[in-house]
């Protein structure tokens, strides 16, 4: 995966600021997915570095919980440390008004509940 996925990601990025993060990255970070590991490593150093703001939404914590059902203490504290503690990403919490802009995006679009969750957060 070196540099072609890096160039792709610096056109995809360019002019980003902010960015709204799904569960399967942050999984891919955490279990170190082979696939994809390197190109969200990047997007997590740009997050770390302030080059970016990232967010996401308590739908992905809970879309991490398999690690703490599997009794992997280790993979557990470490989706906890990514997001609660780190720089420039913020876990954003949901209230009825998202939950009614995502009830309109499901309804608009015949998107999953947790996908429109994620959505209507950022």
């Amino acid at each position: 995966m070196g540099p072609p996925a890096i160039v792709k990601l610096d056109d995809a990025l360019e002019g980003v600021t902010r960015l709204g993060l799904d569960t399967s990255p942050l999984i891919y970070f955490v279990e170190r997915n082979p696939k994809y590991l390197d190109l969200v490593r990047e997007i997590i150093r740009r997050v770390d570095v302030g080059e970016i703001e990232a967010r996401s939404s308590v739908v992905t914590r809970r879309g991490t919980h398999q690690a703490k059902q599997s009794g992997n203490a280790d993979i557990e504290a470490q989706y906890s440390s990514l997001l609660l503690k780190s720089r420039n990403f913020a876990l954003l919490p949901i209230g009825i008004e998202i939950d009614v802009i995502a009830a309109d995006l499901r309804a608009r679009y015949n998107i999953r509940t947790p996908d429109a969750l994620q959505i209507a957060a950022e």
